[in-house]
């Protein structure tokens, strides 16, 4: 097998790889940042669940679309708290995607 096949593979395995832990660590700081902004327990629970359907909807560009627009009409109040992670949010938006 010729070595440069392997290393693009290897190459776009890694890119992949740092890709999905970068996207983790953006839900992740999300979830720590509503914590210790948002002091209502049932919001909180709200829009951690919110989260959630996001992270778990990324791959699916029209449904992470529709859980992203809930998250955000949901926490509308705290929009100061997550107006910071919009651009990290939005390239999994379909109209972000189409180049992907």
């Amino acid at each position: 097998m010729d070595k440069g096949i392997i290393r693009m593979n290897t190459d776009s395995s890694n890119q992949l790889q740092s890709q999905a832990i970068a996207q983790a660590a953006v839900f992740g700081a999300l979830r720590e940042k509503l914590a210790s902004e948002v002091s209502s327990s049932a919001l909180l629970a709200e829009l951690l669940k919110k989260v959630n359907l996001m992270q778990k909807a990324q791959a699916t560009p029209e449904e992470f679309k529709e859980r992203f627009y809930e998250f955000v009409s949901r926490a509308e109040e705290h929009m100061d708290v997550v107006r910071p992670f919009f651009p990290a949010l939005v390239v999994f938006l379909p109209s972000r995607r189409a180049g992907v």
